[in-house]
């Protein structure tokens, strides 16, 4: 799992011209638009139309170890090391770094 910025917007797509706002969340070269009866993905510079009906979305909690500040609804559960030896064990001479921890965030409900 990887974190990537987003960015909501409610402008329709470039290609598209509509009279209302679309609600959008762009991430990069990817995209997903809600539209009145559907979902407009973009992948680059393709686009496919999804019916509702057709999506399914999950939701899970995770534990993310960050390298940034943590977000503001996450829940630092623990902490680990930077540099870590396969026992779990920090793992010293590796180069020089400014901060020796990391703090691991549980993302979602809380536990």
């Amino acid at each position: 799992m990887s974190r990537t910025a987003v960015t909501v917007t409610t402008e329709a797509p470039a290609p598209l011209v509509t009279n209302i706002a679309v609600p959008s969340i762009v991430t990069g070269r990817h995209a997903l638009h809600f539209l009145p009866d559907r979902v407009l993905v973009r992948d680059g510079r393709r686009f496919a139309g999804v019916w509702y009906s057709a999506l399914r979305a999950d939701a899970s909690a995770e534990r993310f170890i960050e390298s940034e500040r943590p977000p503001r609804d996450g829940h630092q559960v623990d902490t680990t090391w930077r540099y870590v030896k396969s026992l779990g064990s920090w793992r010293g001479g590796v180069g020089v770094f400014r901060e020796s921890s990391h703090s691991v965030s549980f993302l979602g409900t809380p536990p």
